[in-house]
């Protein structure tokens, strides 16, 4: 399976963790499957989507229909979404994804994933 997450209880963050070739059906499946499990904590619960094992970086169309999807999970859970790509090029796409959810405080992208773990474990300002 392309996609999966498990869910820190000692953190209240689930990691999100894609790899190989990932449709937008993929994607959809999964922030469903997310927005639907009782065992995840809803409020000011965070993500951390590492994407560095993605093939390619979703293309242009999708980029909207994706940061739609990341709101959809901050609205659900309450907490930050912390995009992570180590990947040379696709980095940027996750960068733009992020600007376009237009919620700086709450959705954001890195290339480090202590950089990310940090921002995650900072106190979340009023929505």
């Amino acid at each position: 399976m392309p996609l999966s997450y498990v869910y820190d209880a000692s953190r209240r963050t689930t990691a999100l963790t894609a790899t190989g070739r990932v449709t937008m059906q993929d994607r959809y499946d999964l922030v469903l499957r997310a927005l639907d499990d009782q065992g995840l904590a809803s409020g000011e619960s965070s993500f951390l989507i590492d994407v560095s094992g993605v093939d390619a970086a979703p293309v242009e169309e999708d980029v909207g229909a994706i940061a739609a999807m990341l709101r959809l999970l901050r609205a659900r859970f309450g907490g930050r979404v912390a995009i992570l790509n180590t990947s040379a090029g696709h980095a940027t796409v996750s960068v733009l994804v992020a600007l376009t959810a237009m919620a700086p405080d709450h959705i954001q992208a890195f290339t480090a994933e202590h950089e990310a773990r940090a921002w995650l474990a900072e106190p979340l300002r009023s929505a």
